[in-house]
Protein backbone atom coordinates (compact mmCIF):
# COMPACT_ATOMS: atom_id res chain seq x y z
CA UNK A 1 0.00 0.00 0.00
CA UNK A 2 1.39 3.38 -0.91
CA UNK A 3 1.79 6.15 1.66
CA UNK A 4 -0.77 8.32 -0.07
CA UNK A 5 -3.35 5.50 0.00
CA UNK A 6 -2.58 4.80 3.65
CA UNK A 7 -2.93 8.49 4.52
CA UNK A 8 -6.22 8.68 2.64
CA UNK A 9 -7.57 5.61 4.42
CA UNK A 10 -6.48 6.99 7.80
CA UNK A 11 -8.13 10.33 7.01
CA UNK A 12 -11.39 8.60 6.07
CA UNK A 13 -11.31 6.58 9.30
CA UNK A 14 -10.74 9.77 11.30
CA UNK A 15 -13.69 11.43 9.56
CA UNK A 16 -15.92 8.45 10.33
CA UNK A 17 -14.87 8.34 13.97
CA UNK A 18 -15.31 12.09 14.34
CA UNK A 19 -18.68 12.03 12.61
CA UNK A 20 -20.29 9.49 14.93
CA UNK A 21 -20.04 11.46 18.19
CA UNK A 22 -21.40 14.60 16.53
CA UNK A 23 -24.23 12.59 15.03
CA UNK A 24 -24.94 10.94 18.39
CA UNK A 25 -24.97 14.24 20.25
CA UNK A 26 -27.21 15.78 17.58
CA UNK A 27 -29.57 12.83 17.99
CA UNK A 28 -29.49 13.29 21.77
CA UNK A 29 -30.34 17.00 21.47
CA UNK A 30 -33.14 16.19 19.06
CA UNK A 31 -34.53 13.56 21.42
CA UNK A 32 -34.29 15.97 24.38
CA UNK A 33 -36.25 18.57 22.40
CA UNK A 34 -38.93 16.03 21.50
CA UNK A 35 -39.25 14.92 25.12
CA UNK A 36 -39.50 18.53 26.29
CA UNK A 37 -42.28 19.20 23.77
CA UNK A 38 -44.09 16.03 24.84
CA UNK A 39 -43.87 17.08 28.50
CA UNK A 40 -45.32 20.49 27.65
CA UNK A 41 -48.20 18.90 25.76
CA UNK A 42 -48.81 16.43 28.59
CA UNK A 43 -48.95 19.30 31.09
CA UNK A 44 -51.44 21.19 28.92
CA UNK A 45 -53.56 18.05 28.58
CA UNK A 46 -53.53 17.52 32.36
CA UNK A 47 -54.86 21.05 32.85
CA UNK A 48 -57.61 20.51 30.28
CA UNK A 49 -58.62 17.16 31.80
CA UNK A 50 -58.66 18.61 35.32
CA UNK A 51 -60.92 21.48 34.19
CA UNK A 52 -63.19 19.07 32.36
CA UNK A 53 -63.43 16.78 35.42
CA UNK A 54 -64.29 19.75 37.65
CA UNK A 55 -66.94 21.01 35.24
CA UNK A 56 -68.36 17.51 34.91
CA UNK A 57 -68.49 17.06 38.70
CA UNK A 58 -70.20 20.46 39.10
CA UNK A 59 -72.79 19.56 36.46
CA UNK A 60 -73.57 16.27 38.19
CA UNK A 61 -73.86 17.94 41.58
CA UNK A 62 -76.32 20.48 40.17
CA UNK A 63 -78.31 17.85 38.28
CA UNK A 64 -78.47 15.50 41.26
CA UNK A 65 -79.52 18.40 43.54
CA UNK A 66 -82.33 19.51 41.22
CA UNK A 67 -83.91 16.02 41.19
CA UNK A 68 -84.36 15.90 44.99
Amino acid sequence: MRNRDRDGAAEKRAERVGWRPRQASQFSRSMDERLREMNERAGALDVRLRRHAEANANWHRKWDGSRS
